[in-house]
């Protein structure tokens, strides 16, 4: 799940200074680095045109992965 930035985009640079693992690069603003992105989601959230998106249908699919993961809770387990 790599964000890339739509038409909105005004390859203002917030991103690129933004992103915690560098996978944006500011020649390229557009797109972002899919081995570095840790996908956190920061440039999206940052982005003051709301230009930068993921797939809705890749994100329904990993939210749907997650609430069947996450409706139990589970114990603390400490590994050594």
């Amino acid at each position: 799940m790599v964000p890339k930035a739509e038409d909105g985009c005004n390859q203002c640079g917030i991103c690129v200074k933004k992103c915690p693992a560098e996978a944006i690069s500011l020649n390229h603003v557009q797109e972002a680095d899919e081995k570095k992105c840790i996908s956190c989601m920061r440039c999206v959230v940052v982005c003051p045109a709301g230009a930068r998106k993921i797939n809705a249908a890749a994100a329904a699919a990993v939210a749907q992965k997650i609430e069947k993961a996450c409706s139990v809770r589970k114990r603390n387990e400490l590994y050594c």
